[in-house]
């Protein structure tokens, strides 16, 4: 991994460290647990860069960490900033691919939208209450997955 990897990596999982700390001095065990997920964030990471770049990248992550604060922290999603935000991953290179190409991408794109979804539920679940705290914390700062929240309630 290249220096400019692990710089995205620790921007990555910003959010999820002060969850690692804490869960190392509440739960030994559950923090042993987190960092076997460490491998795979690599892996997922990795092949994010590569389909949509960093700077998208980051998007999907912090979509990823709304949802995730929306299901496990009953934070309110804000649908339809949510649901644009998704298209950003549409620009004029997808819009020229053609059909069968265009598909395979919103897969991968899907599947790994999805790797991260299921990294952070782990992450949340190890230690829900430190997540959650954290979470409302970023919900405070009005950027990066909090930008997805808000009143709205998360059935609209």
């Amino acid at each position: 991994m290249t220096m400019n990897d692990r710089r995205l990596w620790s921007c990555m999982l910003v959010c999820c460290f002060r969850v690692v700390s804490a869960t190392d001095a509440a739960d030994p065990q559950a923090a042993t647990l987190w960092r076997e997920l460490e491998p795979a964030w690599d892996v997922v990471a990795q092949k994010v860069v590569k389909l949509v770049g960093e700077e998208r990248q980051h998007r999907m992550i912090d979509l990823a960490y709304a949802s995730v604060g929306a299901n496990v922290c009953g934070i309110a999603l804000k649908r339809s900033a949510f649901e644009q935000a998704f298209e950003v991953f549409e620009d004029d290179a997808y819009r020229t691919l053609p059909e069968p190409q265009r598909k395979q991408y919103e897969q991968h794109l899907l599947v790994h939208y999805g790797n991260f979804v299921g990294l952070l539920t782990a992450e949340a679940l190890l230690s829900r209450e430190t997540f959650c705290r954290t979470a409302a914390e970023l919900r405070t700062s009005h950027g990066g997955a909090a930008a997805y929240w808000g009143d709205e309630h998360s059935g609209r």
